[in-house]
């Protein structure tokens, strides 16, 4: 099940892109998409025919959570808001990869800028040591990537420099109602209204989005180290942003 679900994967959305900014060089977001995805564990055991009814079964409970929780919250997603993408482990990954890329870009500026004032000498590292350093950056990236995508059920994706989208990890979904062994049917639609829910908040509020992304850069820009701890404290960061995400 490690390739569930290709025709829906959000790669195909959002895969990562090259920023022209200051610090893009600071991660290899592309080599951080691509080894999670081929460090990710594949999914439960299915039948071609079972993840087909799954993908279908989950496309149908997020329309039914609509109702329910615009009719409870008294608020509702406005018209034309793109629907939930059910996607693979690996869709996950380049999804929120792309979304890391967008949010960090500031934040890796502001360390490069900061590695420039302090130590001008220093701060022109050579092509080869740039891309090391992005190596190393993007392997950090893809062990946490790679792990979380074994988790998370759903996501209502922020996207701060993409479509912002609901996402339902189908073989997550179907690992958990399996060890739980519930009714599938009634999980679906549990996690579908939980996501929904997120989703409202978001579209039905429109200057919320743009408030925590802006909050969560500025959050993680003051975290940037003085110039004399930069070395230790980088892979802090890099490591710690997907937790404000």
């Amino acid at each position: 099940m490690g390739r569930f679900l290709k025709m829906n994967r959000a790669a195909d959305e959002a895969t990562p892109h090259a920023e022209p900014a200051a610090g893009a060089n600071l991660v290899d977001w592309g080599f951080a998409a691509a080894s999670a995805s081929r460090m990710v564990p594949a999914g439960p055991k299915a039948s071609r025919i079972e993840i087909k009814d799954t993908v279908a079964q989950l496309h149908a409970a997020a329309a039914a959570a609509v109702e329910p929780v615009a009719t409870t919250s008294g608020m509702r997603t406005p018209e034309g808001a793109a629907p939930a993408l059910v996607v693979d482990r690996p869709g996950w990954i380049h999804a929120n990869t792309s979304s890391m890329q967008s949010m960090m870009s500031p934040v890796l500026d502001e360390v490069v800028a900061r590695r420039a004032s302090g130590a001008p000498d220093k701060a022109q590292a050579s092509e080869v040591a740039q891309r090391i350093g992005g190596i190393v950056g993007g392997a950090e990236v893809a062990g946490l990537l790679s792990w979380v995508s074994t988790k998370v059920l759903g996501q209502y994706d922020l996207a701060p420099q993409g479509t912002p989208r609901l996402l339902l990890v189908a073989p997550n979904i179907m690992a958990t109602h399996r060890e739980l062994e519930v009714d599938p049917q009634d999980f679906r639609l549990w996690v579908c209204m939980h996501e929904e829910t997120h989703r409202v908040q978001f579209t039905a509020v429109p200057w919320l989005r743009q408030h925590i992304i802006d909050s969560a850069q500025a959050l993680s820009t003051s975290m940037v180290p003085a110039t004399d701890e930069m070395g230790t404290r980088l892979t802090q960061l890099v490591s710690g942003l997907p937790a404000v995400v």
